[in-house]
């Protein structure tokens, strides 16, 4: 066609080729070419679909979108329709999207390092734990130097496992790597509730190696340790003592037992609170009725009870400050060992 026109109108080939949809206006003496623009869609009756647009072979569906600030702008958003019942369905479903605030707002989102530098600025991530939030923010720098400056809207589950295949591959566990896909998601959730991206991809967690099972402290064993907690063996010998009863008493976790306050004893109720700033495992406080072993135990703690301490277990460092312990490991160690216990 092209070379026709060119030698029945007399017009200079350039080197460019038109495609079939490509509208062409013949003039007098040259072939004037149009580029493909949007044209409204029309139904049987020649009437205007509202809101369907086309653009070549492709269909559009236009929508007025928030924008900030209380104020609204219209937007084409691509559709995958091949013919005109399948476009107005799918404008349909854009359409309640729409109403329903899940697509994403106008404007380009933002690159992953950027909001992930946000997001440990945000309120959200300031309320964990500070060993989380530590957490957080190492593994955040290593999906920054992954992700690089890719934005939000762009990130495919297929970089989520890329990024898994090289941790894996420098000798991360498992069970580490899915550690990391968490904080890496509670960025990308963040991001979906304020709004910058209408959904983000999630891929199923890797298999991980169920933990070694550890066996349990007979009654004797627990004797055992009690009778080597002296100073020959730890300089921390009370304190420790002290520890593993209220462990073995109450069925706390090594950490969430450092950080009982004696406000969390209350005596005259004959109960002891376990996480009462929130700060356990599953951030759930828990209260542990008084046996009749643990009663005085608490009793005879408070009676040793160091006047500048609000802790349980203070810590032996603390100088003028009431912090609680950090560990006893180190102590348990060498009375374990001494026990000849695994």
């Amino acid at each position: 066609m092209c070379d026709s026109l060119c030698y029945s109108y007399a017009v200079q080939r350039d080197g460019h080729h038109l495609s079939a949809s490509t509208p062409v206006v013949l003039a007098a003496d040259k072939a004037v070419v149009h580029a493909a623009r949007f044209l409204p869609v029309r139904d049987s009756r020649k009437q205007k679909i509202r809101g369907l647009w086309r653009h070549g072979e492709k269909y559009y569906a236009q929508l007025r979108m928030e924008a900030g600030g209380g104020q609204t702008k219209p937007k084409r958003i691509p559709l995958s329709a091949v013919n005109l019942d399948q476009a107005r369905a799918e404008l349909e479903r854009v359409r309640t999207a729409n109403r329903d605030g899940k697509l994403p707002p106008i404007g380009r989102a933002p690159a992953f390092a950027a909001f992930a530098t946000q997001y440990l600025a945000s309120p959200i991530h300031a309320l964990k734990r500070e060993s989380t939030q530590a957490s957080e923010r190492v593994i955040l720098e290593y999906w920054k130097a992954h992700l690089g400056g890719i934005r939000l809207d762009k990130i495919r589950d297929v970089m989520i496992k890329g990024y898994r295949e090289k941790r894996l591959g420098q000798g991360v566990t498992a069970r580490t790597v899915n550690k990391e896909c968490v904080a890496f998601y509670q960025v990308l959730k963040l991001a979906n509730d304020r709004g910058l991206i209408a959904s983000f991809p999630r891929v199923r967690q890797l298999k991980q190696k169920a933990p070694p099972k550890r066996p349990l402290l007979a009654p004797e064993d627990v004797e055992q340790l009690l009778r080597l907690c002296v100073h020959s063996v730890t300089k921390n010998a009370e304190l420790l003592k002290f520890y593993l009863r209220f462990l073995a008493l109450t069925g706390a976790r090594e950490k969430e037992a450092l950080r009982v306050r004696w406000e969390d004893v209350d005596f005259e109720r004959r109960f002891v609170t376990i996480g009462a700033n929130a700060d356990t495992k599953n951030a759930r406080a828990r209260s542990v009725n008084f046996s009749g072993e643990l009663e005085p135990l608490l009793h005879e703690m408070n009676g040793d009870r160091p006047p500048d301490s609000s802790f349980l277990f203070p810590s032996p460092q603390r100088g003028e400050r009431a912090i609680h312990a950090k560990s006893l490991q180190e102590s348990f160690k060498l009375v374990r060992v001494a026990a000849g216990l695994s």
